[in-house]
């Protein structure tokens, strides 16, 4: 929904009566933005304490630390000139280029701040933005609230996230299956992850029983006061809680619709979205939720909360997997987070031949959780034999349209325009997760690699049927089993050089003997045994066997940037 002519909107969720003027559009965005976490909570029933789930207090303590100027000068510049203005229409650009003259006077103010424990109260005023998730685009329900906060609301908040990442890190509070929002714990290494062990599973003849749940409004709903008790149960006490109680009061926030700005509201609970903050807050949130059962492998995303057991029956008792499940539901009472029981849903990972019974049904508040054969989890469509048949033709569905924007535009523009169009459009849904889901079967894959074909052939206004090999290798672009090539070697690159949180050996073994032979001093990896030929599809195993590919020279480069533009032209090459 394009906020910036006037739209109409749903008053209310349950009425039938729209509003047309881009005042009261505003108004009533702002009046539901600021209530939604008030109003969610109060319908939730008096439950278990939440302090029941946590144990001792963290022992150690955080303390803020006093900033240099140069601090302040190397924050400025990490800021992005181009990020729209907060309330106070102060632009980034201003501050990049007056960061050597604002820089002291920045410092002597953020060090007040540190050492008093106070947080300024106009850097706390947002401006919301609404950005629509899918649904009826009539309804507010169906929109997330951004903030725009003051540009010098960033600055302090990313010196403070940096100390307080350190003391989380350092003493390794956060739980290791936490990857939104931290350094090297990023979507692709939570997916791989997460793949790699339900294809282990299924490889030794398990079954994996995975629930995907639905937060409502998650980080709108957090209560401040939980959240406090938190910090100070992780080690965030006395003057450091006394800033972030600080942070967390007294906000406001106004919503602009057309050029019209709605009044200011008073934030009661949650945390800013699109705040630096913020997500870090939540993480600390929901740390304990594994406290609620030991029965699940809790994978978590920011919001996005899943939960796996591993099986070695053929029958499956839901009846006794409910009762752990009402577990989980029960701490998201105490901690005053709804889940959404209608788009939360379950599924049973196997091979195709393996044969269940299934005994029982899920259910929270007497309302069903549903099974289903294909879930999105961190933007990947995942099918219960792993085969990514699911994600493959969401993917096609989705450039197929886009290749014929090409079509239609080539005669007008030049080829530069041409290969950005695709690089911009379409190359970031095949290159998303790639190394995952990119080893399917041929046949599956087929479809992706005759649209890149077609693309190729369009931009050089080749024949219908002419060779495409020679196309790619003109135009700089890989093919599609080459770009997995090319993204499963940089996974590994980035596990052997510790970009990323997990040590290669979590995933591969690189001794191949216990005495130097040819192949190991080429850097190869051993390849993982498989029972099923499934699971050589799996990222464990077909990653390796990318790599082996490679020449010597490749695989002893040290550099990132020099390892992945070697590998594009060698891979062009052959």
């Amino acid at each position: 929904m394009n906020m910036s002519t006037p739209k109409k909107i749903k008053s209310d969720a349950h009425l039938e009566e729209f509003l047309t003027n881009p005042f009261d559009i505003a108004e009533s965005f702002n009046d539901f933005f600021a209530n939604v976490g008030p109003d969610l909570a109060a319908k939730i029933p008096s439950t278990t304490d939440f302090k029941d789930y946590l144990e001792d207090n963290h022992p150690n303590s955080f303390y803020l630390s006093p900033i240099t100027e140069h601090d302040i000068i190397n924050e400025i510049h990490r800021l992005k000139p181009h990020k729209a203005m907060g309330h106070d229409y102060v632009h980034p650009k201003l501050v990049i280029d007056a960061a050597n003259i604002i820089s002291r006077p920045l410092e002597h103010i953020i060090n007040c701040s540190l050492s008093q424990g106070k947080f300024p109260n106009p850097l706390k005023y947002a401006k919301i933005t609404p950005v629509y998730k899918k649904g009826s685009a009539l309804d507010v329900n169906n929109y997330r609230p951004i903030s725009i906060l003051p540009i010098f609301s960033k600055i302090v908040e990313s010196i403070v996230k940096k100390q307080l990442i350190s003391f989380l890190d350092k003493f390794d509070i956060l739980l290791e299956t936490q990857y939104g929002f931290r350094k090297k714990y990023n979507s692709k290494l939570a997916l791989a992850d997460l793949i790699s062990t339900i294809a282990d599973n299924m490889d030794e003849g398990f079954i994996t029983f995975g629930v995907f749940i639905d937060l409502k409004k998650a980080f709108d709903t957090i209560d401040h006061d939980i959240l406090l008790h938190k910090l100070t149960h992780y080690g965030i006490r006395g003057l450091p809680l006394q800033w972030f109680r600080s942070y967390l009061e007294n906000r406001k926030q106004t919503v602009n619709i057309a050029g019209c700005t709605s009044r200011p509201r008073s934030v009661m609970c949650g945390v800013p979205q699109g705040s630096i903050l913020g997500p870090i807050l939540f993480l600390i949130y929901i740390n304990d939720i594994n406290k609620s059962t030991n029965a699940f492998n809790f994978r978590l995303y920011a919001d996005d909360t899943n939960l796996f057991k591993f099986l070695k029956t053929n029958n499956i008792n839901l009846n006794a997997i409910n009762i752990d499940l009402i577990k989980v539901h029960e701490w998201c009472k105490a901690n005053k987070l709804t889940i959404s029981i209608e788009k939360t849903n379950y599924m049973i990972f196997k091979t195709p031949q393996k044969q269940i019974v299934i005994d029982g049904y899920l259910n929270l508040d007497g309302s069903p959780i549903e099974g289903v054969c294909a879930a999105t989890y961190l933007g990947v469509t995942i099918d219960p034999s792993l085969t990514w048949k699911s994600h493959i033709d969401k993917i096609k569905k989705v450039i197929s349209p886009k290749v014929g924007i090409i079509s239609r535009i080539r005669h007008y523009v030049p080829r530069s325009i041409l290969i950005l169009l695709y690089n911009t459009l379409i190359l970031p849904h095949l290159t998303y997760c790639v190394e995952i889901w990119g080893n399917a079967y041929p046949t599956l894959l087929s479809p992706l690699l005759r649209l890149q074909k077609r693309i190729v052939r369009l931009i050089t206004f080749s024949e219908f049927y002419a060779h495409s090999a020679p196309l790619f290798r003109q135009l700089g672009i890989l093919e599609l089993n080459n770009l997995c090539k090319l993204h499963s070697c940089l996974f590994i690159f980035d596990l052997k050089h510790k970009h990323l949180a997990h040590d290669i050996s979590h995933y591969f073994d690189q001794q191949l003997h216990r005495y130097p032979t040819k192949a190991s001093s080429d850097g190869n990896l051993s390849i993982p045994k498989t029972n099923l030929s499934i699971t050589q599809h799996n990222i464990k195993f077909s990653t390796v066997k990318h790599w082996n590919s490679l020449p010597a020279y490749l695989k002893n480069t040290h550099n990132r940037t020099h390892f992945k533009s070697t590998l594009k032209r060698y891979l062009l090459s052959i």
